[in-house]
């Protein structure tokens, strides 16, 4: 268990995380974020190690999501409109 290696790997993908994107649309109509790419992993020796990837990868782009999702939310809030965020 070389959790430091995780870290390591996180660095390297980053500029992809960002590049890729994620997909993010608010209100019925108007789309904010377009996806354009995805992350494959590939289980050399153990299920539980690429598990484990796909799960740092989903926490850092749910973290993005939110923190877009806080700003538009505060945002209408502050000009008396209500949004519905819709995944």
């Amino acid at each position: 268990m070389q959790w430091d290696r995780l870290d390591i790997l996180m660095n390297r993908l980053a500029n992809e995380v960002q590049e890729f994107g994620y997909f993010l649309r608010v209100g019925s109509h108007q789309r904010t974020h377009t996806q354009e790419g995805v992350f494959r992993t590939n289980c050399i020796d153990c299920l539980d190690r690429t598990n484990v990837v796909q799960g740092m990868l989903g926490r850092i782009n749910l973290e993005r999501v939110l923190h877009v999702s806080l700003i538009v939310v505060g945002s209408a809030q502050s000009t008396n409109k209500h949004t519905l965020l819709k995944y």
